[in-house]
């Protein structure tokens, strides 16, 4: 096994986080174009309630002309069209802002998965090593309790050996 790490998912990973940063630039530029959309929309309402007051105070003064009543009508009645279209423009904003959140929301949950993938595949590969390790490590244990051990042939030399309290050693190898 080797040594480093075969992080056989790094590409994809990159290219997940790329997707991740990309999506998550476009929810931020459609909540900005929400966000000024909202504030346009509440500048045309107090635009339109400006505009109902003074035809509202010109009104109960009684001294308007009826054409330049009309007119101003005419004009609120465009002002109100206008909010109307500002109210669909933001709600198309804000549903696609949610949208875009949403597909933020998955990239980064498809990137959290490979992160996930990945950290297992390092902790399995870390466990392979640690039993490459430890096999390696009880092999030269075995070899060197092999070597001080001693052999069937060693045991045969000592039994025989007169037990006239010779002076060789019984591990020595005559």
């Amino acid at each position: 096994m080797r040594r480093t790490f075969p992080d056989r998912l790094a590409r994809v990973r990159r290219v997940r986080e790329i997707e991740e940063r990309i999506a998550r630039a476009a929810w931020g530029e459609a909540e900005a174009r929400a966000t000024e959309a909202e504030a346009t929309r509440k500048r045309m309402r107090d635009e339109l309630d400006h505009s109902r007051a003074a035809l509202s105070r010109a009104m109960a003064g009684g001294s308007i002309d009826p054409t330049v009543a009309l007119l101003e009508r005419e004009a609120l009645d465009t002002q109100l069209y206008a909010l109307s279209v500002a109210d669909a423009s933001w709600m198309t904003h804000v549903a696609q802002a949610q949208s875009l959140a949403e597909a933020w929301k998955k990239r980064e949950a498809d990137r959290r998965a490979l992160e996930e993938l990945t950290k297992r595949a390092l902790d399995r590969h870390r466990t392979e090593l640690r039993k490459e390790e430890n096999a390696e490590m009880d092999e030269i244990a075995a070899q060197r309790d092999a070597r001080t051990r001693p052999t069937a042939d060693r045991w045969q030399k000592i039994a025989a050996a007169p037990e006239t309290g010779s002076s060789r050693h019984p591990w020595s190898s005559d």
